[in-house]
């Protein structure tokens, strides 16, 4: 069992390479980026932009602890596209 837990972690910091991370492209949907990177870690749902006066329904997609994470808009249609994202410095 503890194998499997580190051979899954390992496999997110190889798909991480820098010609995946070049592919990134604010308006990507969901589907594209699972092709490139693969399902994430885990996922939060909240409200981002509120400091702006326009909020929006917002989920994180993150494939470690804290990094890397990708940030999705949520559409009232369910759809999901590419907002913004962090990596570890370094890559």
């Amino acid at each position: 069992m503890i194998s499997l837990v580190i051979l899954a972690s390992g496999c997110y910091s190889t798909r991480f390479t820098s010609q995946n991370i070049m592919k990134l492209k604010v308006g990507m949907s969901d589907k594209e980026v699972i092709e490139i990177f693969g399902y994430p870690q885990r996922t939060e749902a909240g409200t981002c932009g509120q400091g702006l006066g326009n909020p929006w329904t917002c989920i994180t997609w993150y494939y470690g602890e804290y990094r890397p994470w990708l940030r999705f808009q949520q559409f009232s249609d369910g759809s999901l596209t590419l907002n913004s994202w962090e990596l570890k410095s370094g890559w």
